[in-house]
C-alpha cells in the first residue's frame, strides 16, 4: 500500500463532523428550529482527538520505506496535540503545536526494522529526520489555510503535510556480508 490523501482526509472530515454536528458536505445539522446545532457538541475533545489521531495513524500505516516494517507510529501524539491545541493558545502557537506533533509523530513510524532491501542480512536499525523539519510542517500547515470553501475537506491539509514526509529521510542500517552495517537512506510513499 501507499500513503492516501483522499482516505485520510475522509477520516478526518468523519471525526470532526461528529464532533461539529456537521453533515458531510460541511453543512451544520439543524435542530427543530432550524437553526445550526454549532454550540452543541455529540462528542467531546477528547472524542474528537482520538478519533482524529485514529484516522490519521491509518494513512500513515499504508506508508512504506524500505527496510523497515510499518505498523509502529505513536497515535497518542497526534490526539495529544489536538487536546493541547483544544485547550489553549493562540492561533500561532497551535500551528506550532500541530507542527512540532506531526514532526513527532512521524519520527515514530516505521522505524521498526523490517526485511532487507539492499541486499543485506537483516535491517539492524531504522530512524529518520522528522523532528528536523518543525518549521516546514508549519509552513504546511499555514499553506492550508483558505478563506473560501475548498472540497474535499482536510484533503490540501493532508497533502501539504504529506508534501513534508516525503522529505523526510529513513536511514536503514542493514548488515552487508563482508561489509559490516551499511545506512542507506530512503523516504516514504
Amino acid at each position: 500500500m501507499a500513503l492516501n490523501a483522499a482516505q485520510c482526509a475522509d477520516g478526518l472530515l468523519g471525526a470532526i463532523a461528529g464532533y461539529a454536528y456537521m453533515n458531510y458536505d460541511g453543512t451544520f445539522i439543524s435542530d427543530e428550529n432550524g437553526k445550526p446545532k454549532i454550540q452543541q457538541h455529540s462528542l467531546n475533545i477528547s472524542d474528537y482527538a482520538s478519533q482524529f489521531a485514529d484516522a490519521y495513524h491509518m494513512y500513515a500505516s499504508q506508508g512504506l520505506v524500505l527496510g523497515a516494517t510499518n505498523g509502529d507510529g505513536e497515535k497518542s501524539i497526534l490526539a495529544s496535540m489536538i487536546e493541547d491545541c483544544a485547550s489553549y493558545g493562540s492561533a500561532i502557537e497551535n500551528i506550532q503545536r500541530l507542527a512540532q506533533g506531526f514532526a513527532d509523530y512521524w519520527a515514530t513510524v516505521c522505524v521498526t526494522p523490517g526485511s532487507p532491501a539492499h541486499g543485506g542480512t537483516s535491517v539492524v536499525g531504522v530512524v529518520n529526520d522528522s523532528q528536523t523539519r518543525v518549521n516546514q510542517y508549519y509552513d504546511a500547515i499555514v499553506s492550508s489555510y483558505r478563506n473560501y470553501d475548498d472540497k474535499p475537506y482536510f484533503y490540501d491539509f493532508v497533502m501539504n503535510i504529506e508534501s513534508v514526509v516525503k522529505t523526510v529521510i529513513w536511514t536503514v542500517s542493514e548488515v552487508i556480508p563482508d561489509q559490516g552495517v551499511k545506512t542507506f537512506p530512503e523516504t516514504i510513499v
